[in-house]
């Protein structure tokens, strides 16, 4: 027999979960070491583990980005160390794993108090892009169909939790590729904001998750042989079947300032 739980009790219920959840402590790094790095712009890496982050000759502005999870243009009106200057930072946990999104938390709470960061989230209208469909009848390109492969447990996981995807489900992306086979436009227009420098906005009115199939041109100095394949903007349109518009987009935006110096160790 079905047991009903009475509305009073029920929301007696959710305000204690609600209660002890903003209770639990922010996740932090139980050791830390911040060194200033002078080798010079080489052997630069950063790796997140699962129990903490190793950032070796990296700059604040690439911290920022790995633990605000942001692009260029969305860091405004840095001083000019933030660029310049590179540090090694080692962050670990006492032996407890964190997720990937709980990591980003940890790391930004790592900066601002080590760094003494002031961090002001701003709303403002930047150029850039809305992502579109490009056909009237608004069919789809070749490489862009609903997607029908099965991930399995990645559907019911908490957000941000590790998850062994079968291959088929992950998404690769690189200087000129962006291939999935189940993601949603919006994972698409981010991966173009990223190649593009500039904010994109999905306007496709696509909903739920998609196959993807993407590839396009890129043009180095150093590039020997000739790149065959259609640049950006026409491989949306051939391969996929949408097209990218010019438009003001409004996108939070952090300007940070530091108020001291830089704790070292």
């Amino acid at each position: 027999m079905a047991c009903r739980v009475p509305a009073a009790a029920a929301l007696m219920l959710a305000g204690a979960i609600s209660t002890v959840m903003a209770q639990q402590p922010a996740p932090r790094f139980d050791v830390v070491s911040v060194k200033r790095n002078t080798s010079g712009p080489v052997d630069r890496n950063l790796t997140p583990r699962p129990n903490g982050v190793d950032a070796i000759n990296l700059s604040m502005k690439e911290l920022l980005h790995f633990a605000f999870r942001v692009e260029d243009f969305q860091l405004a009106d840095l001083p000019g160390w933030m660029t310049t200057d590179r540090f090694d930072v080692v962050a670990k946990t006492g032996g407890v794993t964190m997720t990937p999104a709980q990591i980003n938390e940890a790391m930004r709470a790592l900066l601002v108090e080590r760094f003494h960061l002031e961090i002001k989230h701003v709303m403002r209208d930047l150029d850039g892009y809305e992502l579109v469909v490009a056909r009237s009848d608004r069919r789809l390109g070749p490489d862009l169909r609903v997607a029908t492969v099965d991930c399995g447990p990645r559907n019911g996981a908490p957000s941000g939790a590790p998850v062994a995807a079968p291959s088929p489900c992950r998404t690769r992306f690189g200087t000129n590729v962006f291939e999935s086979g189940r993601a949603p436009i919006a994972r698409l227009a981010e991966r173009l904001a990223a190649t593009l420098g500039a904010p994109v906005a999905n306007k496709t009115g696509l909903e739920g998750e998609y196959e993807i199939k993407l590839r396009f041109s890129t043009v180095r100095p150093y590039q020997e042989q000739p790149d065959d394949r259609p640049v950006l903007f026409t491989a949306l349109q051939e391969q996929l079947g949408l097209k990218l518009a010019r438009a003001k987009v409004p996108v939070e935006v952090l300007i940070v300032r530091a108020s001291a110096s830089v704790d070292l160790d």
